[in-house]
């Protein structure tokens, strides 16, 4: 699940993830135009932000869901 990692990161990584998930909740899709996200493969796109990764897919072009979340040691 992923605020069980988020809860997980350092206060000032968790606070940064805690806020990205405030402004897709308050903006939807919007938000994902103002934040560090790439295109996966098809449908799947990622928020990056430090060495974290949420990764989720938009369907409908509206409904936003986070399906996993890790953290790229390759950084």
């Amino acid at each position: 699940m992923i605020i069980n990692y988020l809860e997980e990161l350092p206060e000032n990584e968790m606070a940064v993830g805690y806020d990205i998930r405030r402004k897709i909740t308050e903006d939807g899709v919007i938000a994902l135009k103002i934040l560090n996200t790439r295109q996966l493969k098809g449908k799947l796109w990622e928020i990056k932000f430090s060495q974290n990764r949420i990764m989720y897919i938009v369907q409908d072009g509206e409904i936003i869901y986070f399906l996993h979340a890790c953290k790229n040691t390759e950084e």
